[in-house]
């Protein structure tokens, strides 16, 4: 009795087919996976900020002047370099510490983040700005028990291969009490913070979902999406 077996011409069919539903399925995959390396980073960047901030405030008692906020971060962190535009356009770089303790040379703020930022060891980029009482939700957390908004730092998580919508850069704010929060101005990170810094492909869609307006379906974008 002959065993049976599989021909060279069934063998290749297969391996036809195999090949054609990696090609389809492989760049969603991958994309996915960039996606949740956002979350991982934005998860590690907030815990480990808040829990440096909070053990600095405890020491030093707040994070409220410039002075504080610089040696808080340059106690923390060592930076590979520094990136700062001044008024003139000329661009510097250089430098592991934020060198001066003034608001105009914290390296920079959302508005001008690809000017101003600061490079950490993982290649992940922050910024630093002033906040303000309209950065927090006071309803969520109350200015007696997290403290009044003193910085924000930008973080651009830098997850090489995804567009630059989904390089969005994200806000958090520091209290004078050390507590590092979103800003209640950026529904992106605020979302993602919700979500357990779940980061889905469709947060950075233009057509995350439908509502009903006036009869009509009409495309509700997602929340970290840049119109």
């Amino acid at each position: 009795m002959k065993k049976k077996g599989f021909t060279l011409a069934e063998v290749l069919i297969t391996l036809g087919i195999i090949g054609v539903v990696a090609a389809v399925t492989m760049p969603t995959l991958m994309a996915d996976t960039k996606y949740k390396q956002v979350g991982v980073k934005l998860a590690k960047f907030h815990t480990n900020l808040e829990n440096a901030a909070r053990a600095y405030a405890a020491e030093h008692e707040s994070i409220e002047s410039a002075d504080d906020f610089a040696s808080f971060i340059n106690q923390y962190y060592v930076f590979k370099d520094i990136y700062s535009t001044d008024d003139k356009g000329n661009t510097t770089a250089g430098g592991s510490s934020l060198a001066a303790t003034t608001e105009t040379t914290l390296v920079g703020s959302k508005s001008d983040f690809t000017k101003n930022y600061a490079i950490l060891k993982d290649d992940t980029k922050i910024a630093f700005g002033t906040g303000s009482e309209s950065d927090i939700d006071t309803t969520k957390y109350p200015e007696n028990k997290y403290g009044a908004a003193s910085y924000i730092v930008y973080f651009n998580p830098n997850v090489s291969g995804l567009s630059s919508d989904a390089q969005s850069i994200y806000s958090f704010i520091v209290t004078t009490n050390g507590h590092v929060m979103p800003s209640k101005l950026d529904t992106c990170t605020e979302t993602l913070f919700t979500n357990n810094w779940i980061v889905k492909k469709e947060y950075y869609s233009a057509k995350a979902s439908t509502k009903k307006q006036d009869g009509k379906d009409v495309d509700v974008p997602g929340a970290c999406y840049k119109s």
